[in-house]
């Protein structure tokens, strides 16, 4: 079965919204040195916060690269770079440079790893979390 990817990017709200989930589990990350001063509920809570965020949009980018990497192969374009004549060859090059550096980034496998060690350690943190109550 070979469906057509969807090449439409996503409206401006919801990039945006991943931007600002980004740019929250920044703070709320960068904020735990300040808050460790203060409170542990607030480190905890900033500590949740960041985790529960940072791995939403590294979800929402590993499923991005996931699409560049499959519309890049279904339709060839690495292949059909050289088949441009309205291009010279130096916009050939760097459109096959573009695509090629694309379909051959490790960026999915780092948007992977870090989803799944986030993971891992937002279950360790939930279960010393309730560990350390009932103690």
């Amino acid at each position: 079965m070979n469906h057509t990817l969807n090449t439409k990017i996503a409206p401006f709200k919801v990039r945006m919204f991943y931007f600002a989930l980004a740019l929250l589990s920044i703070i709320a990350y960068r904020s735990i040195i300040v808050l460790n001063n203060f409170s542990g509920f607030w480190v905890s809570f900033a500590w949740y916060l960041g985790t529960i965020t940072v791995t939403i949009y590294y979800i929402h980018r590993y499923q991005i690269s996931k699409k560049r990497l499959a519309i890049i192969k279904q339709y060839k374009l690495d292949e059909k770079v050289e088949l441009l004549s309205a291009l010279g060859v130096h916009d050939k090059e760097a459109l096959h440079y573009l695509l090629e550096s694309l379909e051959s980034s490790t960026e999915r496998w780092n948007y992977l790893f870090t989803f799944s060690t986030t993971i891992l350690a937002l279950i360790a943190g939930i279960i010393i979390d309730i560990i350390n109550h009932l103690n």
